[in-house]
């Protein structure tokens, strides 16, 4: 048994540490974007290009980590599966799409694309807003979980592929094709982190996590700054795989979380599902009081609703899960916000780390 106070980590610390920088980045990404949106204030060409960059990466990341842990479970049974889908997925997008609904609705002379009540009505088939992501990955994870029951890695390897050349080839028939694209490119994302990634990981642990993340890094520089004509509908998927493996590769060279400054960054990847379905009512309301005491500039904005949009729903679940150690019920669960019941960085009261306990990483 572990002394009170100490933490005992079980899990791939560098996973929430890439989850910490994903989530940060959409919260970063939509704040800026809707400077757009926002009377008063624009954005200049240096938010626009550093918007490009933010929204190439923050979701395939996501999608490929996605892939990654899907691949550590791919002996999990289909009751648990349909559990943590369940209550991972299906429950947080059911009861944030009814809350952000309920915001936009409540406040329609005060937010960007206002939305009526009635919009609850289309949350099964049409998901609004940043609940997209949610709805995606409720369909890609049943449908690769489903084909890796009963296909070979060759066989899925054939259906990633397909998928990512699918997406590239629909990409070009218009914009009215664009759901459909994106579908499918985020599906395969997800297959690369399922199939390719554990093999990039451990060719990370023969020839070191930098140099790779390196060569990612570049390669995504060059196809952002001059493939987009050679590339055509095939860029957003290659910048999403090289943006995705060079920020792991970073994550992937930093040290457990023994010290306090890597138990916040890996708790906030931890708390990354609750930041995303929050966030959008901190950044939205910040935004609001900014405007309202005169203090409504672009790197105000930037700076203060991101900074609130990670902090303040970090710290919502924080005191849901302490609720639930507490109560011994699943508050957090029932909130919407993930399957767990406590945190592996941030318990309560807890500021040390049992470094004999940090779990040592297979070399697949």
């Amino acid at each position: 048994m572990q002394p009170a106070g100490v933490i005992s980590i079980t899990r791939f610390a560098w996973i929430d540490y890439a989850k910490a920088i994903a989530i940060s980045l959409v919260v970063f990404g939509h704040v800026n974007s809707g400077i757009a949106k926002t009377p008063g204030i624009s954005m200049g060409a240096a938010l626009s290009l550093l918007n490009d960059v933010v929204y190439s990466v923050h979701i395939p990341l996501f999608f490929v980590l996605g892939g990654y842990v899907a691949s550590l479970l791919r002996n999990q049974g289909p009751s648990s599966f349909a559990r943590a889908l369940l209550w991972g997925v299906a429950v947080p997008y059911i009861i944030w799409s009814v809350l952000w609904v309920s915001f936009k609705a409540g406040f329609y002379d005060h937010t960007a694309n206002p939305v009526v009540l009635a919009a609850v009505l289309d949350i099964p088939l049409k998901p609004i807003a940043h609940m997209w992501f949610l709805y995606h990955l409720l369909f890609i994870r049943t449908g690769w979980y489903l084909l890796s029951r009963k296909a070979s890695n060759l066989h899925l390897a054939g259906v990633a592929g397909a998928s990512a050349l699918l997406s590239a080839v629909v990409a070009g028939f218009g914009p009215e094709w664009f759901t459909s694209s994106f579908f499918l490119q985020n599906f395969a994302l997800f297959g690369f982190g399922m199939l390719a990634l554990p093999l990039v990981v451990a060719r990370m642990l023969d020839l070191g996590t930098l140099p790779i993340a390196g060569c990612a890094a570049l390669l995504y520089a060059i196809a952002f700054f001059a493939g987009k004509a050679a590339l055509g509908g095939a860029l957003p998927l290659l910048l999403g795989v090289t943006g995705a493996v060079a920020i792991i590769g970073v994550t992937r060279a930093l040290p457990q979380p023994r010290w306090l400054s890597l138990r916040l960054l890996a708790f906030i990847g931890e708390a990354s599902l609750a930041i995303y379905v929050m966030h959008l009512f901190v950044t939205t309301s910040m935004r609001h009081l900014l405007a309202q005491v005169g203090l409504l500039t672009e790197p105000k904005l930037l700076v203060i609703a991101t900074a609130a949009g990670i902090v303040i729903p970090a710290a919502a679940y924080w005191v849901a899960l302490q609720m639930s150690a507490a109560t011994g019920q699943p508050i957090a669960r029932y909130a919407g916000l993930g399957t767990a019941s406590r945190s592996n960085y941030l318990p309560a009261g807890a500021f040390g780390v049992s470094t004999q306990s940090l779990a040592a990483e297979p070399r697949s």
